[in-house]
């Protein structure tokens, strides 16, 4: 099902009651266990409309939607960067394909794979970045092994200056 959001001056034959209705009943027969969205921001859009517009709509296996993380900025290696909103269905994985770094570099089996050995789950594996899952295969490897893992890290890395970066290289 294609919805265009251009600003055409011909109406469309749906309403956005049949557009949610449709595809509300369209997830629940196909039953996916994975919904890939071009942007997760879909979620809180969507059910809010169908509250507007008075519509039974569902994605998940069982009612409603939350807000895991809010959209933030953060910087990394000397860049500024923007994280998006998060958001979970109850009972589906969602991989936002605005947010997902995994996901872009392998493909399901690829994630499939490094969930099963970083311990993460899939959703929030596709967002992760490769350091991200590269500590939680380290502490999979340590539990393995019976070694304690602390449940925090303090040891934050500090700003270098680019003399100290160039050392390390």
């Amino acid at each position: 099902m294609l919805v265009s959001t251009s600003h055409s001056t011909s109406q469309s034959p749906y309403s956005l009651k049949d557009v949610l209705t449709t595809l509300s009943d369209r997830v629940e027969s196909v039953d996916p266990d994975v919904l890939f969205l071009n942007t997760s921001d879909l979620v809180p859009v969507l059910f809010q409309q169908a509250d507007r517009l008075g519509v039974e709509f569902q994605l998940g296996r069982r009612p409603g939607w939350q807000q895991l993380a809010g959209e933030s900025t953060y910087e990394s290696y000397g860049q500024v960067g923007h994280s998006p909103a998060r958001y979970n269905l109850l009972g589906r994985v969602i991989i936002d394909g605005s947010n997902t770094f995994m996901w872009n570099q392998t493909n399901l089996d690829g994630c499939l794979y490094l969930v099963e050995q970083s311990g993460k789950p899939l959703q929030e594996l596709a967002w992760s970045s490769i350091g991200n899952i590269l500590t939680g295969i380290q502490i999979q490897e340590a539990r393995e092994r019976n070694v304690l893992v602390p449940w925090h890290s303090w040891r934050h890395e500090k700003f270098k200056t680019m003399h100290q970066l160039h050392d390390a290289d």
